[in-house]
C-alpha cells in the first residue's frame, strides 16, 4: 500500500530526472556518487564518502510537503563537509556553503557543469585541517548512541 503522500512526492521528485544523466556524467572522475531523494526529500545529492565526507545537495528551497507544486519552483545547491577526527570521534566538524540559490531547475541544468566545477574546487580546498579550523563542532550522536561499544 503506498504512502498517503506518495503521489505528491512523485510530482516533486519527477523533475529531477531531467538532470540525472548529466549528474552521472559529471560525477564520473570525481569520486562522486549520485543519490536520489535522500531521506525522503525530492532532491539529488552527490556524495564523496570518506573522512571528510562531502555532499553536494540540490533541493527545493521550500519544504515540498507544505508547498503546492508548480513549474519553476526555486532550488538551491549547497556543499557540506563532515569530518570526524580519528583522535577524538566524540565530535563532528561541519562546514557548508550555498553554491547557488533560488534557481529554477532549468537554470541549474544549464549551469550544472559550472556549479559542480565550483563545488569540486571547494572540496579540494576543504581538507581536514581547514574544517577543524573553520567548521562548526557538534556532538557525534552516532558515537554517543552506538550500542556496540
Amino acid at each position: 500500500m503506498p504512502r498517503p503522500d506518495q503521489t505528491k512526492f512523485d510530482v516533486f521528485a519527477r523533475p529531477f530526472e531531467k538532470i540525472d544523466e548529466q549528474l552521472h556524467s559529471l560525477s564520473q572522475g570525481h569520486s562522486l556518487l549520485v543519490e536520489k531523494d535522500l531521506n525522503r526529500q525530492p532532491c539529488r545529492v552527490l556524495k564523496r564518502p570518506g573522512n571528510p565526507h562531502y555532499l553536494i545537495d540540490i533541493s527545493y528551497d521550500d519544504y515540498w510537503f507544505e508547498t503546492e507544486f508548480r513549474e519553476g519552483l526555486p532550488l538551491s545547491v549547497s556543499l557540506v563537509a563532515y569530518y570526524i577526527p580519528p583522535e577524538n570521534d566524540k565530535f563532528v566538524w561541519r562546514m557548508s556553503t550555498v553554491l547557488s540559490e533560488h534557481l529554477t531547475l532549468s537554470a541549474i541544468e544549464q549551469n550544472l557543469k559550472k556549479i559542480l566545477e565550483e563545488a569540486i574546487l571547494l572540496i579540494e580546498s576543504w581538507p581536514p585541517q581547514r574544517i577543524l579550523r573553520e567548521g562548526q563542532r557538534s556532538e557525534n550522536l552516532a558515537k554517543r548512541y552506538d550500542t556496540n561499544t
